[in-house]
């Protein structure tokens, strides 16, 4: 198993971001958080796809990842997402802003056809980088990638913000169940004919 988190660096004059990644097999029915202490942890990959429901397409799993990356409220428990607007769009990125759990953001998404979607935290709560990917593995099944490259802007590393944060993102509600709720509302849409 390996690691995944964006960690602040101290050494810097400047705020920065300092990045450290590494993947494990998407086979894994656990999920395995970095140790290190200046970052919040989110897993690195798991097998989503393959759990014994509808088995999806790429093409199906990216229409849902598309979709939420436009308008995330119908992915979200209600209420949770109040606002979500893409409010610039050009060939390589759109940018949406959004009021999630009563903070307001925005982000700039860039999507990699079928492969990839990578979420810019430009202003709200959090820094860094919110990424989803898309791909085989060894044996040819699809899987999907969750991983971030996330703090939380102008509080101290590893703080008590941060570890409420943590706290949150390994809750059932947290960043951990949103590829499960995604995948499951994508298979409802199919099942309706929506998608």
């Amino acid at each position: 198993m390996g690691k995944a988190c964006l960690r602040k660096s101290r050494k810097a004059e400047t705020r920065g971001l300092k990045r450290r990644r590494d993947g494990y097999s998407a086979q894994s029915a656990t999920s395995e958080f970095s140790t290190s202490p200046q970052c919040i942890k989110v897993p690195a990959a798991r097998s989503w796809l393959t759990e014994g429901e509808t088995k999806l397409t790429r093409e199906q799993v990216w229409k849902g990842l598309e979709l939420k990356a436009r308008d995330a409220r119908l992915f979200l428990p209600p209420g949770l997402c109040t606002r979500c607007n893409v409010v610039e769009e050009s060939a390589t990125h759109f940018v949406r802003e959004a009021t999630i759990a009563g903070s307001d953001l925005r982000e700039i998404i860039t999507l990699e056809p079928q492969s990839k979607i990578t979420f810019f935290q430009a202003t709200g709560p959090r820094e860094g980088a919110i990424v989803k990917e898309l791909f085989e593995d060894e044996t040819g099944a699809l899987q999907l990638k969750f991983y971030c490259y996330i703090g939380l802007r102008d509080k101290q590393p590893n703080g008590p913000e941060e570890q409420a944060e943590q706290t949150q993102f390994d809750s059932d509600k947290g960043y951990k169940s949103a590829p499960m709720s995604t995948l499951k509302l994508t298979r409802e849409l199919l099942a309706e004919g929506k998608l």
